[in-house]
């Protein structure tokens, strides 16, 4: 017995139960499997008392002695662990695994066009990837890969400099602007290629719909739908299922821009995303029910995807705050807050020249009604109207609009220095537009409303007064620029016909139109308006908004008859 059991094998080292099943004893170089794990000393000594005392011994002295036997002196280790042996083993199993998997016949189709990619048509395709790359020089591979997608990604860009250059010619000249939807796409391509490589994660999270909502915010509509194409067709040649990929996020893509044409409330941004989800939800639906026809092949956690997705595109009202400060942008949001009356700068106009706060904004609505039917940014238009005066509350006294019919404080002063006060408004606005911090695209609005015209009045009486007199103009004239965009000229036109028409004597409809074709007739042979991107089709709207707006301003009232008395 003591024999047998030296002879099976006594382990110096505790195998776990997995190892146990691949155990082979060496004895005179012959390999001998094993059906179990050899015993360890203690279990051995055990096993032997255990055998003894199951013995039936007559003998006393025979049973005493056995019983006083020592047997850890008798046993010892005679199956030595062999980590070396074992080592080399493992690794030339390793070696014979195959890198494949499968087996596909040659000619053998694995996938067809349109076919829905199943786990074990992606272990196949995986397969032979790996199977040509052995068989290839892998770095060199590796580097035509990489050229190939910089090159693709590079004339993709290229592409897109391209329209900027033929169709969007100022952005273009603007490096930042320009750079900042390239910094967009890139953005959006880095992200996509990082999803595509990580498991367990779909393409579908990474939200591609923030960046046309976010250029049509702060360019148009136009430029964000060409810009998301060239971006989801880059995009496509690194992420599995191309057509599928760029179809479901061009469908996506227009359904945000349509769904975010202005953006005024907080709530738009909420109604988008759910719009996004819906969107991605239902094409991906029709697109699973082509090509495999039952519901039960739908991946239900696509939707969850979806789901993701659109949360992350609420994230695209704190970009735009933050793109704004960074690139110098001013979406509609911003400018509909400035245009709130509350803004502390407004209420102090309304505070300190109450007349002035009257005519910005009737400005501002003569110049909001014809921007919307020419076309533009009314946002824009109309915070500018309503800032374009803030000057005047340096001086408002000096300006007939707050100043009582009997005083005029310009009688104490000569036609140059009255001239100066009232050019000085310009500069003021400025000034105080820098101090409570309103962004260029409005300050612009402050410059450009007189342009490098003259102030007419004063120019004119010191002509009347001092006929020999050679007269400085620079004295008499804005420092301008003149306008440069539509809306600045429409808001130079709409100033100028809202102040004449407060001296008109006589209010009807005759006098009115005469006024109107008359002040725009003259700002457009001052060339005023040579820069301001204003057709005369443009130029003949804005004189009839300006002329029935007129009208409904100073319409004659109709005048009660008194009532007769009760016989």
């Amino acid at each position: 017995m003591y024999s047998n059991l030296m002879h099976q094998g006594i382990a110096d080292t505790v195998f776990t139960e997995e190892d146990q099943r691949e155990i082979a004893l060496i004895r005179d170089n012959v390999v001998h499997d094993m059906a179990g794990s050899p015993m360890l000393k203690e279990r051995a000594v055990s096993f032997l008392k255990g055998k003894i005392n199951g013995f039936s011994i007559e003998d006393d002295m025979v049973g005493d002695y056995l019983e006083s036997i020592d047997f850890n002196k008798y046993i010892f280790p005679t199956a030595i662990y062999d980590a070396q042996t074992s080592n080399d083993n493992y690794a030339k199993l390793i070696e014979t695994i195959s890198t494949t998997s499968g087996m596909i016949q040659r000619g053998q189709r694995i996938v067809s066009r349109g076919e829905l990619i199943t786990d074990n048509t992606w272990q196949n395709i995986e397969s032979l990837r790996l199977a040509y790359e052995s068989t290839q020089n892998l770095g060199q591979v590796r580097n035509w890969l990489l050229g190939g997608k910089v090159i693709v990604i590079s004339f993709a860009i290229g592409v897109l400099f391209l329209f900027l250059i033929y169709f969007r010619r100022e952005v273009f000249q603007h490096r930042v602007k320009s750079y900042f939807i390239v910094f967009l796409l890139l953005l959006m391509v880095l992200a996509a290629g990082l999803t595509s490589n990580a498991e367990n994660i779909s393409i579908y999270v990474v939200p591609i719909a923030i960046m046309p909502i976010i250029i049509q915010i702060f360019y148009d509509a136009r430029l964000a739908i060409f810009v998301h194409m060239v971006t989801i067709v880059v995009i496509g040649f690194i992420v599995p299922n191309s057509f599928e990929f760029v179809f479901i996020q061009f469908v996506v893509g227009v359904i945000a821009i349509l769904s975010l044409r202005n953006m005024h409330r907080r709530q738009q941004i909420f109604l988008a995303a759910l719009a996004i989800f819906l969107t991605y939800s239902t094409v991906y639906f029709g697109l699973a029910m082509m090509q495999e026809g039952e519901l039960e092949k739908i991946n239900p956690m696509q939707f969850a995807w979806f789901a993701g997705n659109s949360m992350l595109v609420l994230w695209s009202y704190p970009l735009i705050y933050l793109f704004e400060k960074m690139f110098g942008f001013l979406s509609d949001v911003t400018l509909m807050e400035l245009a709130d009356t509350n803004h502390p700068l407004l209420r102090k106009l309304n505070e300190t020249a109450p007349g002035t706060f009257q005519h910005v904004m009737q400005v501002a609505n003569l110049s909001e009604a014809v921007i919307y039917k020419i076309g533009g940014n009314p946002s824009l238009v109309r915070t500018g109207a309503l800032y374009h005066d803030i000057g005047k509350m340096e001086n408002p006294q000096y300006f007939v609009e707050n100043q009582s019919l009997h005083h005029n404080t310009h009688d104490k002063h000569s036609f140059e220095e009255s001239a100066k006060i009232i050019i000085d408004h310009v500069k003021d606005g400025v000034k105080i537009a820098k101090q409570y911090n309103l962004p260029k695209p409005v300050i612009d609005f402050i410059k450009t409303h007189h342009g490098d015209s003259l102030v007419q009045y004063f120019y004119r009486s010191h002509l009347n007064e001092f006929p020999d007199e050679i007269v400085d103009e620079s004295k008499f004239r804005y420092p301008g620029p003149t306008p440069f965009s539509k809306e600045t000229g429409v808001v130079m036109m709409a100033d100028s016909v809202e102040a004449a028409s407060r001296s008109l004597k006589t209010m009807n409809a005759e006098t009115i139109e005469n006024l109107v074709d008359n002040i725009i007739d003259y700002i457009i042979k001052e060339h005023q308006l040579d820069d301001a991107d204003l057709t005369f089709k443009d130029i003949t709207t804005a004189k009839d908004i300006f002329k029935q707006k007129l009208k409904n301003i100073y319409h004659a009232r109709i005048e009660y008859p008194e009532e007769k008395g009760k016989s």
